[in-house]
């Protein structure tokens, strides 16, 4: 997904390296930039919060005169980002005793790393997940096919004595229908214990487990009180950026900051709390915002049109509204509520016909959905692999993930070369040799982990280049496997055409348009957004967006869609599952939000 050049609106005046100049701020802006002490700003999206927090921490109202300074943290890098580049002419700001970073690094190098330190003597090396780690995976001992899994420690949980718990969500799809006995995940968690405490033992600490020993350091009645003196000795402020992303963890922390005496500023959406599934608890959130003084919101949006903002509003769990401030205060296109489809994938054709309407083109939309499916059918694109089990469907949809390089993740693409390693081995000449355990495999093809690795890579890259029709694929799959020297183990005949040489329909190699979850794009906006609402999975025992949307109810699920609307600067295209489409379209009457059901 491509970013957005700049997130500054243009009322407000570029931010240079000088904090003395005078700068064009709103009221409210002022307020959180000026006022001293602890705070708490609700800002609405849009609101242009990151530029007044990253100059609150140029200005630092009320500092005192001793050598303490003010942390600045935030949970994605952009608040650090922005500091750093307004700073410029000004580095003492951004050296000791001032910290800017993500809570992650904050809790690593003033709580953890410290308290680690003194106890065992050894300096800690923090790592975000432990596949980047050597010796994080394994094998376990025995008949295949259980023995041709390789485990990861980053799919299981540890509890802080080293006790490991298998989660079965975080296997591979290929993987799950292996590990589905209650023997064989004992013996793994068994495996993933000692691996994860010999780790430990040698200072190698994962994000999970440094959260949890910073718990447990502000639980001991012992090192607690020390930790406050530290914190209190380096800081006298701590200001927060995105605050409703934070978890049980965070708060917890943030709390101990506020019984240590220090500021702490807080800015700010409630009603963007959409990661209760990571942990992060609205309520719990707003607990910690009535310790702190009650601040003016900042409602001035600089994103959105006037219409996009009355739909952001009628989101809203709360009475608030915006004020559209920015370039498109005078745009009064209405939401567009095109009528269902029998599946997403029929949305493309009415997404092109909406933007060649309205003057855009397909790159400044933005296709967003809770479910990656979702987005990616909406947006003309892939489908999850577990939608088919024809190998070289499969085979192509990882090749192409690998080759994507602007849209996808390192971790999607590290997934998709897992699966075409896997796809590969299934299709050996030799039955007894892939299903071997890995070392007997590499050996019987005369490889090492690493080439099997590297090849696998050039063969899908050498495959995502030709992908016109299946035939034209597997044809670059098998030069590919030739090119490496590979067809003497590697049988490409097994890898099936599909019926009259064409992708399943809801397969296309070439996306139309741009796709993210509306998880993944938070922080983000686009000229124009595709919000697809789709019915919630059967397992979900929350209702509905819709449901609690159009009935006044709270939580994750409207909260979601609130986020996602409040993405679009000028164009907003809701799309909705049949059963919704009625629902959707009585709301907006019921909430005075202009729209139209007719579309081009």
């Amino acid at each position: 997904m491509s970013t957005i050049p700049s997130r500054r609106h243009p009322e407000v005046t570029a931010l240079t390296e000088t904090p003395s100049m005078n700068l064009t701020f709103t009221v409210t802006q002022k307020y959180l930039i000026e006022t001293p002490g602890s705070l708490f700003i609700d800002a609405c999206p849009g609101a242009g919060k990151t530029e007044a927090v990253v100059q609150r921490y140029i200005e630092r109202p009320g500092a005192p005169s001793s050598r303490r300074g003010v942390a600045l943290l935030s949970f994605t890098r952009a608040a650090a980002d922005e500091a750093k580049s307004r700073c410029v002419g000004h580095p003492d700001l951004m050296e000791c005793p001032n910290f800017t970073g993500t809570i992650d690094s904050f809790i690593n190098r003033f709580i953890v790393g410290p308290v680690f330190v003194n106890q065992t003597g050894v300096v800690p090396t923090f790592k975000d997940r432990w596949e980047a780690v050597h010796g994080t995976s394994f094998t376990l001992n025995g008949r295949p096919p259980l023995s041709v899994v390789r485990f990861q420690l980053d799919w299981f949980s540890f509890e802080i004595g080293g006790a490991a718990r298998l989660r079965p969500e975080k296997l591979p799809y290929n993987a799950r229908f292996l590990v589905n006995s209650t023997d064989a995940m004992q013996r793994a968690e068994q495996v993933a214990s000692a691996r994860w405490q010999k780790l430990i033992s040698t200072g190698i600490i994962d994000c999970a487990h440094a959260r949890a020993l910073a718990v447990s350091y502000l639980d001991d009645p012992v090192i607690a009180p020390q930790l406050k003196t530290l914190l209190r000795n380096r800081f006298f402020e701590v200001i927060v950026d995105e605050v409703q992303d934070s978890n049980v963890h965070d708060l917890r922390i943030f709390h101990f900051l506020l019984d240590a005496d220090l500021d702490l500023v807080l800015v700010g959406d409630l009603d963007q709390a959409i990661y209760g599934f990571r942990g992060s608890s609205a309520d719990a959130t707003a607990a910690l915002v009535q310790r702190l003084p009650k601040s003016p919101r900042m409602t001035d949006n600089w994103r959105s049109s006037p219409n996009i903002c009355k739909l952001v509003d009628s989101l809203r769990s709360g009475e608030e509204s915006d004020t559209p401030r920015g370039k498109w205060r005078d745009i009064l296109t209405p939401i567009y509520l095109p009528p269902s489809q029998r599946n997403f994938e029929e949305h493309v054709e009415t997404i092109d016909r909406i933007l060649a309407h309205e003057g855009l083109s397909p790159s400044d939309v933005v296709c967003l959905a809770h479910a990656g499916r979702v987005a990616r059918a909406c947006a003309g694109a892939i489908i999850d692999r577990a939608e088919t089990t024809n190998r070289l469907v499969q085979l192509a949809q990882a090749s192409l993930t690998v080759a994507d390089e602007s849209e996808r993740t390192d971790r999607q693409r590290v997934e998709a070369l897992r699966l075409v390693q896997h796809l590969l081995r299934d299709v050996s000449c030799d039955q007894a040799t892939k299903e071997a355990p890995d070392a007997v495999f590499y050996e019987a093809i005369g490889l090492i982990e690493r080439q099997f690795r590297d090849g696998s890579l050039r063969i899908a890259l050498h495959g995502a280049a030709n992908i016109t029709t299946p035939s034209s694929f597997k044809e670059s799959i098998k030069q590919g496997v030739s090119a490496m020297g590979w067809d003497s183990w590697v049988d490409t005949g097994k890898l099936r055409i599909p019926t009259g040489d064409r992708w399943p329909p809801s397969f296309r190699p070439v996306q139309r348009f741009k796709w993210a979850t509306v998880h993944g794009y938070k922080g983000l906006q686009a000229p124009a957004i595709a919000l697809a609402i789709s019915k919630p999975p059967r397992s979900s025992v929350e209702p509905s967006g819709v449901e609690l949307w159009h009935d006044g109810g709270h939580g994750d699920s409207r909260r979601t869609l609130y986020v996602g609307a409040s993405r679009a600067e000028r164009l907003l295209v809701l799309l909705t599952d049949a059963s919704y489409h009625q629902i959707v379209q009585d709301i907006l009457v019921r909430d005075g939000v202009p729209f139209t059901t007719d579309f081009p």
